[in-house]
């Protein structure tokens, strides 16, 4: 008689590396998906934030007949500045609030390499590419130049780390 072969079940080398392969794609894509996701989540609270400052200055213009709160006062500057420490570009100068006699901006860069303004001169605006990392560069790219009267320019964020003076949110 003839002798009976017993066929063994499984999967072959090739259709365990196809499923691999096709496991590897979909990772692949999810994490390019959850990148972005990220990115934007980062670019919209830096958006808000600066966004709410924006309107505390302006609420802080109106009650104190129109002009910007100090540079040089930490308790003001504190009270005004509304920010969520996790998204801001680490390493970086990320967050400056820039005045004068008349006008404002706040400048920060996030996390996804973006950078936003609030200015009172130009309203809402995200830079097409970063200005540099001084307030020389940034403030007059928001619109508020070192020749305006009454100008100077604060640091909040600066180099990677928040100003021992001021305390950010979570």
């Amino acid at each position: 008689m003839w002798a009976k072969h017993k066929q063994q079940s499984g999967f072959t080398i090739v259709e365990l590396l196809i499923v691999i392969v096709v496991i590897a794609i979909l990772a692949a894509i999810s994490i390019v998906a959850y990148n972005g996701i990220q990115n934007r989540t980062y670019d919209s609270s830096i958006q808000n934030d600066l966004r709410q400052t924006y309107n505390k200055i302006q609420l802080y213009r109106v009650d104190n007949s129109g002009s910007n709160p100090p540079a040089t006062s930490n308790t003001d500057v504190n009270s005004v500045f509304s920010v969520n420490r996790r998204s801001y570009a680490s390493g970086t100068n990320s967050l400056i609030y820039c005045y004068s006699d008349t006008n404002f901006a706040i400048v920060a860069r996030s996390k996804s390499g973006n950078g936003y303004y609030y200015s009172s001169v130009s309203g809402a605006n995200k830079f097409t590419t970063w200005p540099g990392d001084g307030n020389l560069d940034l403030c007059p790219a928001a619109g508020i130049v070192q020749a305006s009267a009454g100008y100077s320019a604060r640091w909040i964020y600066v180099n990677g780390a928040w100003e021992p003076w001021f305390t950010p949110g979570a």
